[in-house]
């Protein structure tokens, strides 16, 4: 995580909190990081200090607020024009996606694999909500191996062929979504009999 492109802290996927003392004596920067469990928590700095809804009938973010499967961080900031002269801290993050399943292992853990992503995405709630069976998985597994293949792009630099990383947003439409992930391994997908089939761009 980075202020101003200032290393701030790397949690680890764990969730934890952060607060920052500058010389005024009091703590102005409180960073909220949940990992994202499947039975999230109340952010209580967040329900008191998110702004009003329109009409006074509460704030925006509220008890039900928990953030199920969802990672997020919170940041509250406390202005001081004596410790911020530049303006409030712009803070970013790099940040790693949701596990997926890997058939190839049965293992479902993080990667940048475009075939497995796409793969999630398509039977993923948030995503096309398939059965897993539907899934072509032989084509995942051939898929998979292509976008590891190690490929030389310049000199003695090499790397491998495909790589995802990118975001996928809920207000985009599926076809959005899953167009923009299958972009990132140069591939196509369509469906025969039943059959989510998807292609990795390759010869074969």
């Amino acid at each position: 995580l980075f202020l101003n492109n200032n290393v701030v802290d790397e949690f680890g996927g764990k969730a934890g909190v952060i607060s920052f003392q500058y010389e005024s004596g009091e703590p102005l920067v409180r960073i909220d990081f949940l990992a994202g469990g499947a039975n999230g928590s109340r952010n209580f700095v967040l329900e008191n200090s998110s702004p009003e809804v329109e009409g006074g009938s509460g704030r925006e973010w509220t008890d039900q607020h928990r953030g199920n499967g969802i990672a997020y961080i919170g940041i509250r900031i406390k202005y001081d024009y004596n410790v911020f002269t530049a303006g409030i801290p712009n803070p970013s993050a790099i940040v790693r996606g949701k596990r997926v399943f890997d058939p190839r292992d049965s293992q479902t853990k993080w990667s940048d694999n475009p075939a497995l992503c796409v793969r999630d995405y398509l039977t993923n709630e948030l995503g096309y909500n398939r059965n897993p069976a539907e899934i072509d998985d032989v084509l995942t597994i051939e898929n998979a191996n292509i976008c590891e293949e190690v490929v030389q792009v310049d000199g003695d630099q090499f790397e491998k062929r495909y790589t995802c990383n990118g975001v996928v947003y809920t207000d985009a439409t599926n076809g959005s979504n899953l167009s923009d992930l299958l972009s990132s391994m140069a591939g196509v997908a369509n469906i025969s009999e039943g059959n989510y089939r998807v292609l990795a761009g390759a010869y074969r």
